[in-house]
């Protein structure tokens, strides 16, 4: 009876290994299947167009000011576009890059990402279990001010962290302003003498070249005037000598028919003094 059973059984493994050895091949296509359409879906998916890939390595770049861009779009094509795992491969390269950086005995500067441990969190946080507040940011240029933001925007851990720490930096832009206006105030009297002389001096400069402006308009006007003068004289010199003329020509008239023997008056009349008709 045992030997029926186990030859039995021994029949019913063969017939379900045989059973399964006709539908394997065909479960297995259809994962193979199942598993290339899944991974074609994928990076179908995970395909960027260039115009948005761009504005993803700008923002990654903003993220990660210490990385170039050629390193940032290494990584996201490694990661298959993947964003999340390319800003943590990112964070993991600049924290590495940083302690690499941080010479022996001093503690590497706060990278974006680095979580500090809980004791770190302890220590840095205050009363009201708020973490503590950073030195307060001395830039000097609009391209330093601008650095400064974005560093203190991607240190930041939270909203509430972001707004303490550009309230900071206002805080800091503000006092930087007020500074340059008292030491603007505050200038030695001999800078302001300076800065007195050099103004008197180009507004002397000025006044010279207006008045040899003038002074050569003026004498242009007055030669003009001479001239003038000078075509009035000969205008009343020859209004002159045509009134001479007159005289003469009619005295000779005169002289003329007294000695042809006419009267005066054959010639037209009674004699008449041109001056009064």
């Amino acid at each position: 009876m045992s030997v029926a059973s186990h030859a039995g059984s021994k029949r019913l493994l063969h017939g379900e290994g045989a059973a399964l050895g006709e539908v394997s091949p065909l479960a297995g296509k259809r994962g193979r299947w199942t598993g290339e359409q899944v991974s074609s879906c994928a990076q179908a998916s995970r395909a960027l167009p260039p115009s948005l890939k761009r504005s993803t390595i700008l923002a990654l770049a903003a993220l990660f000011p210490s990385m170039s861009d050629q390193e940032i779009a290494a990584v996201l094509e490694e990661y298959g576009n993947d964003v999340d795992a390319a800003i943590k491969r990112l964070n993991e390269l600049q924290l590495g890059g940083a302690r690499e950086a941080a010479p022996s005995g001093t503690a590497p500067a706060f990278i974006p990402g680095d979580r500090p441990t809980p004791g770190q969190e302890q220590q840095g946080q205050g009363a009201g279990g708020l973490p503590s507040a950073p030195p307060s940011p001395t830039a000097h240029s609009a391209a330093e001010w601008v650095e400064e933001v974005v560093r203190e925007m991607t240190a930041a851990r939270s909203v509430e962290d972001a707004r303490a720490r550009a309230a900071r930096v206002l805080e800091a832009f503000e006092r930087g302003v007020i500074l340059h206006a008292a030491k603007q105030d505050g200038a030695s009297p001999t800078t302001r003498l300076r800065a007195q002389l050099q103004e008197a001096g180009r507004e002397n400069a000025l006044l010279k070249r207006a008045v040899a402006i003038q002074n050569a308009r003026l004498q242009d006007g007055g030669a003009r005037e001479a001239e003038a003068a000078a075509l009035r004289a000969e205008l009343d010199a020859a209004r002159r000598r045509i009134q001479v003329l007159q005289v003469q020509n009619y005295s000779l008239q005169v002289h003329l028919q007294a000695a042809a023997g006419s009267p005066p008056d054959a010639a037209g009349g009674a004699f008449r003094n041109p001056d009064v008709f």
